[in-house]
């Protein structure tokens, strides 16, 4: 499509749906609540990677937020863009069936988020743009046919989520000075292992949000995995109370969330488990870091502007 195409063609969508209608289907489109979710998996990395939890921000970081956000829009972009067709049927509100945004458009936008997300994190260091790649095939990957293959595409999107741990951790090492994969903490391989493992099963009960809700077993497995993850991530790093009583806390919200479920709310609850990232990322900086810091306040306070996000956009 020429410029002078999409030109015309972004003309009269405007003209047909008016421009407050495209700017609202075009935060629809990218999950406004779920961005929140993204910078905890690259303060984790970064915190963990350095092991210095206050005055935890720096320039690498904000460059390798960007880097990550970039990555996770163009992902929601193309998820919506190969799916469309199932959409018609399923999801007939979502903003490119019913063409608040135009679908090419949408095409364009997500593969220039892409190659911004790769030229970011080339200027950062080689093992950022190592793992940028990954997380750019592993998205494509994911849209284009991984999530059609059974449990392979709840794989593909878990590995998503850990590689943006590693991510965060990459920024810190190269800006240390030590740019190789080696350097990477064993507990920054924890800590995404355990936000990996969460998105698998919130993933696999997110497949069936159409279906109804999904069996016990199914919904235990979410809240099981997590109390797995983080107090493997506690015991790595010495046991504490405060670690303890978070892990818990954080494992019951979630089995709150999941096990009481009503009719017809299941794309509701996947939103809030998929905003729950939020307070796992708090509980592993907790955990690694023997309590509170900045990087726990900074990451916290994302949670409430996801749910506030949440009044108005779907997360799902």
């Amino acid at each position: 499509m020429t410029l002078q195409a999409v030109q015309q063609s972004t003309e009269t969508l405007h003209g047909k749906v008016g421009r407050k209608s495209v700017i609202i289907g075009w935060l629809k489109l990218v999950r406004v609540p779920n961005l929140f979710t993204v910078p905890g998996d690259v303060i984790v990395g970064a915190c963990l990677a350095a092991g210095e939890f206050n005055n935890f921000f720096s320039t690498t970081t904000a460059l390798t937020i960007a880097v990550s956000l970039c990555l996770y829009i163009s992902g929601l972009i193309l998820n919506d863009w190969f799916d469309i067709e199932t959409d018609r049927v399923d999801r007939p509100f979502r903003p490119l069936v019913s063409v608040t945004v135009y679908p090419p458009i949408a095409l364009l936008v997500g593969v220039s988020f892409i190659i911004i997300a790769l030229c970011i994190a080339i200027c950062i260091g080689k093992m950022t743009a190592l793992v940028a790649g990954a997380i750019a095939f592993a998205v494509v990957f994911y849209n284009w046919k991984a999530r059609k293959i059974a449990i392979l595409g709840f794989i593909v999107m878990a590995l998503c989520r850990g590689l943006n741990v590693l991510l965060g951790a990459t920024g810190t090492i190269s800006a240390l000075g030590n740019d190789v994969l080696t350097a990477i903490p064993s507990v920054v391989i924890i800590a995404a292992g355990s936000i990996a493992l969460y998105i698998f099963f919130v993933s696999v009960i997110a497949k069936n949000e159409t279906r109804g809700i999904p069996n016990l077993a199914m919904r235990l497995s979410v809240p099981v995995s997590l109390a797995g993850g983080l107090f493997a991530l506690n015991y790595t790093v010495g046991v504490s109370w405060l670690g303890i009583f978070s892990c818990v806390a954080v494992t019951f919200a979630v089995a709150n969330a999941v096990l009481f479920i009503a009719e017809g709310k299941m794309p509701e609850r996947i939103g809030r488990l998929i905003s729950y990232l939020i307070l796992v990322q708090t509980v592993a900086l907790i955990v690694v870091g023997h309590g509170v810091s900045d990087a726990v306040i900074g990451v916290a306070i994302l949670f409430p502007l996801a749910n506030a996000a949440g009044c108005w956009f779907y997360g799902s």
